[in-house]
């Protein structure tokens, strides 16, 4: 039988581990009926093609890690049209989409974008479909921590409620709210959460905010970062904070100029105080565009608006009705590596169909943990030897699947962890 010695890299994780920080900023932009066509607002005047030009002056301005966007069309045309003409351009590869859900039979549905060298996706899991879906995103950023199975996940969930105003739409509201969390509460456990998008909210008084917020799953609670209740809806004390409208006019465009909060990103505790690695950078909150001095004026109107540079407040005029909201995420890591005195010559082999197996010496005779991890952290197989010499082999899962890579680690009760990452199957 013919071995393959599969040691690919080696990482030492813990042991006098060094921290470092990095940042993601996360976007979130109602994209106004993209790939979308309608009585009110034809392609003619709503072009793909010349909204592509406005999404990539916006996005090369922000430069985010995290996009999501609602009001897309259903078709996967227009979700690679954004990828390929917005995101990946002049250069840039990094980008990443996901998965088009649309269990609620809407025109318009949502969709998140990523940046592949720090984050990664998980799954995409529809919370409710009364209405249109709201959708979960499950990243985790990518770093060596992972080869010790800390895995440092970013939730996303991405929400486009119900318009309109009146008791029945404020009810549409409270609903999808009510069932998105009841998912949240039955399947999941509280942890880094974000959930953004067009809320349609005309004020925090509105059953969707109150269940959003406190009453309905205490432990679901979501936090405004800026902390700005009250009667958004054409009440100039919001002024600063109104994400809607852009224009004065209608056609595709709502009018009335900027009178309404509309857009969010909202998070969970752990992510506001950090408990989680991931914490909000308090002060990084922006509606992109809003000075705080167009009050039922559009973006254009005077007095002329300077928190963007020209070509972005045109692009922001352009293409939406809606102006993005952004924030930013501290991610703290750990780096260093430090020497094991207990662990050493440490190997891993996999037999032809048959199993890893882990290889290592120790110092002096101690109980130890083996464990194959997938690259996401989750444990496949774990075992706990209690050895009697200081040369040890552990056998650990077979893999019989196309090619992959998993992680051994090796964890000494009296030392620092080791581990290896190696690719099976063949």
């Amino acid at each position: 039988m013919n071995k393959n010695l599969l040691l690919i890299l080696s990482w030492l994780l813990f042991p006098a581990a060094l921290y470092s920080q990095d940042t993601l900023t996360v976007l979130q932009y109602n994209l106004l009926n993209y790939g979308n066509f309608t009585s009110y607002c034809p392609e003619n005047e709503n072009n793909p093609s010349l909204k592509d030009g406005y999404i990539k002056t916006i996005v090369n301005y922000i430069k985010p890690d995290i996009f999501t966007v609602v009001e897309m069309a259903q078709w996967q045309k227009y979700h690679n049209e954004v990828l390929d003409n917005c995101l990946n351009v002049d250069g840039v590869t990094k980008y990443k989409r996901g998965v088009i859900a649309n269990t609620a039979g809407s025109s318009l549905v949502n969709m998140l974008y990523y940046n592949g060298d720090k984050l990664a996706l998980k799954r995409v899991k529809v919370l409710q479909n009364s209405v249109r879906d709201i959708d979960l995103f499950q990243l985790y950023y990518r770093n060596d921590a992972l080869l010790s199975g800390d895995t440092i996940w970013v939730n996303c969930i991405v929400a486009h409620l119900k318009a309109g105003t009146g008791y029945y739409n404020e009810l549409d509201r409270e609903t999808m709210v009510q069932n998105a969390l009841s998912t949240l509460r039955n399947q999941y456990t509280p942890a880094n959460y974000l959930i953004m998008g067009d809320f349609n909210l005309y004020g925090s008084y509105e059953g969707a905010w109150k269940k959003l917020t406190t009453a309905f799953a205490p432990d679901w609670a979501f936090h405004d970062p800026i902390d700005r209740v009250g009667d958004w809806s054409n009440n100039s004390s919001f002024t600063d904070v109104h994400s809607q409208s852009t224009h004065t006019d209608g056609g595709c465009f709502s009018s009335g100029g900027g009178d309404d909060r509309f857009d969010f990103i909202l998070a969970t505790s752990p992510i506001i105080d950090g408990s989680e690695k991931v914490k909000y950078i308090p002060g990084s909150y922006r509606t992109i565009g809003q000075d705080g001095l167009h009050f039922n004026r559009s973006l254009l109107d005077n007095p002329m608006n300077t928190t963007v540079p020209s070509e972005v407040l045109l692009s922001l005029y352009n293409n939406s009705d809606h102006m993005p909201v952004s924030l930013k995420l501290k991610v703290s890591t750990i780096t260093g590596i430090a020497q094991n005195n207990v662990v050493s010559d440490f190997e891993v082999e996999q037999h032809h169909d048959g199993p890893i197996i882990a290889k290592f010496s120790l110092a002096s005779p101690q109980s130890v943990v083996a464990e194959c991890l997938s690259i996401d952290g989750r444990v496949i197989d774990r075992k706990v030897v209690e050895p009697q010499q200081s040369i040890i082999s552990v056998e650990l899962a077979r893999f019989h699947k196309a090619p992959g890579v998993v992680i051994v680690r090796i964890i000494p009760n009296n030392g620092s962890p080791v581990s290896k990452k190696v690719i099976v199957g063949f």
